[in-house]
């Protein structure tokens, strides 16, 4: 083998565990996480122009506080209380499953339980008389969430 080989196997093999070693401490504080925020319910939500107006108007002021909102803007969460890297790692597990923005989402059992409202969402955001509807949709979840 050359030098040059010997080098790039070195640099490879050096890389590899690097990127092993960032999985491995990621999983770790997002299993962390998950331990700590046992019950927690959140609302996310992304900056697409037809859903975010009618979200911060008519959602987010009836939330419950203890509901988190985590707002995505071009594709990263932004959450005041909680690290991006955990917050993503729920969103990228959510969005790889069925369904899209905007989400509640609790975490129960030390699982994350999600389900999207795009839906019930366009159909209050096309019919304004169906507002209230998709209010009563989403607190009627949050409160069955509670009574698990």
């Amino acid at each position: 083998m050359s030098f040059f080989t010997d080098v790039l196997l070195i640099s490879v093999s050096i890389l590899l565990v690097f990127v092993l070693l960032r999985y491995y401490t990621r999983q770790k504080s997002y299993k962390k996480f998950i331990a700590q925020n046992e019950g927690k319910k959140f609302f996310c939500y992304n900056d697409r122009l037809v859903t975010k107006a009618f979200i911060e108007t008519h959602v987010l002021p009836i939330l419950p506080k203890e509901v988190e909102v985590v707002w995505v803007e071009n594709r990263k969460p932004i959450s005041l209380n909680y690290k991006r890297a955990n917050i993503s790692t729920m969103l990228y597990e959510i969005n790889s499953l069925k369904g899209s923005f905007p989400f509640l989402v609790t975490i129960e059992n030390g699982t994350v339980d999600y389900i999207s409202l795009q839906q019930q969402t366009y159909k209050a955001i096309q019919d304004p008389g169906k507002t209230q509807w998709l209010l009563d949709v989403i607190l009627g979840i949050f409160d069955d969430s509670d009574k698990s």
